[in-house]
């Protein structure tokens, strides 16, 4: 028998299925661990610096 033809027969049981795979999901959405990597801490950043331009603070006059 094919699962078309079984369908058919049985809707009920379709229904059933799918109402099992839809709360089955949700229930273990629900109860999935959320915390499974831990943060890692951020490393120091540095910023970089722009070259003087020969501004009024570089010294030159």
């Amino acid at each position: 028998m094919s699962i078309a033809r079984g369908a058919i027969r049985r809707p009920v049981a379709v229904w059933l299925a799918i109402l099992f795979c839809l709360f089955g999901g949700l229930w273990g959405l629900a109860n999935v661990g959320r915390l499974e990597d831990p943060p890692l801490p951020a490393p120091p950043r540095q910023v970089p610096r722009q070259p003087d331009q020969g501004g009024v603070d570089s010294g030159r006059v």
